[in-house]
């Protein structure tokens, strides 16, 4: 009985958090762990409802704009069918290697920029509240991650998240128009030791929003001893939750308790070259492998079908902005409203 006045609690407190998102756009203190409390409590079901019926209409124009003189070299080909390949693979995968690389020039320049520029400094305990370059890490680092709000000043970033190959797929993909949230990059440290929680080396998924896809970008190579990362495949199907999973809470999952759920065979490590492109719906069970051999940099962009659930900082528009990102922001607004709320 007490369960399920706590369940009816959170279905109206939630109920009154997609009021308010409806209204106002805004999300409400507790939505992000309503939704996240439904979520492990009904084996993921509430949120499979939430990912059915939320979003904005298609834009009309997208995939046009795909084939003309908008489009960039980040995917060149990516014409209905390639598009339609990836978005099949990842609905039964959870997860697709691009059939692109990341152009050599837009790679070498996030490296320089990742090579260079002072990060937050991790240990495996946590944010150690240093900021350095990677030549200047302590011998303890797990990682150095770069702020959003640097990223996006970089050329390379900006034409990515306006790529109109891109933005056509994610929009075949989520049925919806894609809204570009966030931006993040990091260095993961090869380390002999164990691997860290707090860094993301256990296994977990993510439910920031209700539904979305990250683009992760190996900016290193990436082999078995250098830091792939680890994805359950299908574990992003409702019908492949595990409530005995998921009533333990958003919390780490050691790997001995996902095989036992999934079966080994179902844990694929995914590596390639640097330039490698990795579609991921990280709702799905997934992990960053410890790097042994050496260290790995990565670029993640998020892009979502709706806003409701966790709220992302605003990132400035930068005033040095490409001609392709200006142009995608006043082509579709909604699509870059992260960039266009800063800017005004």
């Amino acid at each position: 009985m007490r369960t399920l006045l706590r369940l009816a609690i959170q279905s109206l407190r939630l109920a009154a958090a997609l009021l308010r998102h409806a209204l106002t756009g805004k999300n409400s203190p507790h939505a992000l762990q309503t939704m996240i409390a439904l979520h492990t409590a009904s084996n993921g079901r509430t949120t499979a409802w939430l990912r059915a019926r939320m979003g904005h209409r298609p834009l009309a124009a997208i995939d046009e704009r795909s084939k003309g003189a908008a489009a960039s070299a980040v995917f060149p080909g990516m014409d209905s069918s390639i598009r339609s390949r990836v978005v099949e693979e990842v609905a039964a995968q959870g997860y697709c290697v691009s059939p692109y690389l990341l152009p050599a020039a837009l790679r070498e320049s996030i490296v320089r920029f990742a090579n260079e520029a002072a990060g937050d400094e991790w240990n495996a305990g946590g944010p150690t509240s240093r900021r350095v370059r990677l030549r200047e890490l302590a011998p303890d680092a797990a990682k150095l991650a770069f702020d959003s709000g640097e990223l996006i000043k970089l050329e390379a970033v900006q034409n990515l998240i306006c790529d109109a190959g891109l933005l056509a797929f994610l929009q075949q993909h989520f049925g919806r128009m894609p809204v570009f949230d966030t931006v993040g990059m990091w260095w993961s440290i090869a380390s002999a030791g164990p691997a860290a929680s707090e860094i993301a080396q256990m296994f977990h998924y993510d439910l920031d929003r209700v539904r979305w896809l990250k683009l992760f970008v190996y900016l290193t190579d990436v082999t078995p001893e250098t830091g792939p990362h680890v994805f359950v495949a299908g574990s992003h199907r409702p019908e492949q939750f595990k409530a005995s999973l998921l009533r333990r809470g958003y919390v780490r999952i050691p790997d001995a308790d996902i095989e036992a759920a999934y079966g080994r065979q179902q844990v694929r490590e995914i590596c390639g070259p640097a330039g490698t492109m990795l579609f991921a719906d990280t709702i799905g069970m997934h992990k960053g492998k410890i790097p042994r051999a050496a260290n790995r940099l990565i670029l993640e962009l998020q892009f979502s079908s709706s806003t409701f659930g966790t709220d992302y900082p605003p990132l400035p528009l930068p005033a040095a902005a490409t001609p392709a990102l200006r142009e995608a922001v006043a082509a579709y607004p909604l699509v870059y409203r992260q960039l266009v709320a800063a800017r005004s």
